[in-house]
């Protein structure tokens, strides 16, 4: 999907606004990231890899994890924006795995450097 269609998708919905983001706007969103209309170039796979290992619920891994609920459920479901090296560490150690099982990088025609 291109950027133009994500824009033109948020100004059908009535979300999107023109007005200049400062250092002190308050932002909160109503709506999802713009992420997640886009193709996602970086896969992640917590749940595959968590149910080979025994855990079949987000529960479970938060539990495993000792994480607040929001932040297992969105590993588990990859809609997280980012990690620490020690969250990554600690998933990793608990999955028996690597990072590079875990996490794989697809490179879209568009992304490709000229």
């Amino acid at each position: 999907m291109t950027l133009n269609r994500v824009l033109f998708k948020f100004k059908e919905r009535g979300d999107f606004n023109l007005r200049p983001i400062t250092p002190s706007s308050n932002i909160i969103a109503s709506h999802k990231p713009l992420s997640c209309y886009l193709d996602r170039m970086i896969k992640t796979y917590v749940q595959t890899i968590a149910r080979k290992r025994g855990l079949t619920t987000a529960y479970q891994l938060q539990k495993a994890l000792n994480i607040a609920p929001s932040v297992a459920a969105k590993l588990w479901s990859d809609d997280f924006e980012m990690i620490s090296k020690t969250s990554l560490e600690r998933l990793c150690r608990l999955l028996k795995t690597t990072p590079g099982e875990l996490i794989t990088f697809k490179r879209t025609p568009s992304a490709k450097r000229h």
